[in-house]
């Protein structure tokens, strides 16, 4: 049984809650990295999805809202190791590509210090999927799966992902196809938890190649 994101919103309040959706986005854009890791940014994410659930009838699954995940808790381990493999061989892809017209970044750890290191622990296996995860999966994705449908919701909430992190400053290749992961597991699951995880696990395997470096 598919998830109900987005299925509680209908006729004019569907396009409401779109345009509430990519202002709340772009805002967070705009402001770049200037607003990453605060409270505000996790209130206006919560502010907008408890507003996007009243316009679907109050309806908390309608937005993901939700402790249950589709089909189960039980199919997420095994689907985990699977979508961490796309999102490994994917970037081996495009990064071989990249390296074969000499234009891949050479590898060196951003950690510079062991408060660097605790930092990213917090702030990038915690703070920053919460923030991320309740605007460019939950305000972008609920709206946008009710208009355009999943597939291109997924699309667009990937690249979408990818411009946060070019604004940020540190794009990589990981972070094109881990913002597809999301949003589709985002919209298979039902469940805010379900990418919230993930993203969590994504960067903890970031913080342990950087510490290997």
């Amino acid at each position: 049984m598919e998830s109900r994101i987005g299925s509680g919103l209908k006729g004019a309040k569907t396009w409401v809650a779109a345009v509430i959706g990519l202002a709340a986005v772009g805002i967070d854009l705009a402001q770049g990295g200037a607003t990453a890791y605060s409270i505000p940014r996790i209130g206006l994410g919560v502010a907008v999805l408890i507003f996007m659930a009243s316009l679907a009838g109050n309806d908390r699954c309608s937005v993901g809202f939700t402790l249950r995940a589709r089909p189960s808790w039980s199919f997420w381990p095994k689907c985990t190791m699977f979508l961490g493999g796309f999102v490994l061989a994917g970037s081996l892809m495009v990064s071989a590509g990249l390296w074969m017209f000499d234009a891949l970044p050479p590898l060196q750890s951003d950690f510079h210090s062991k408060d660097q290191i605790v930092n990213f622990l917090w702030q990038g296996c915690l703070w920053a999927p919460i923030e991320e995860e309740l605007l460019y999966r939950g305000a972008l994705c609920v709206p946008l799966a009710a208009l355009i449908g999943r597939r291109w919701t997924v699309l667009v909430a990937g690249l979408t992902f990818a411009a946060l992190h070019y604004v940020y400053g540190n794009l990589g290749v990981n972070h094109v196809f881990a913002g597809f992961v999301m949003g589709w597991a985002y919209l298979r699951s039902g469940s805010l938890l379900v990418p919230i995880l993930l993203h969590s696990l994504g960067n903890l395997s970031v913080w342990f190649l950087h510490v290997g470096l």
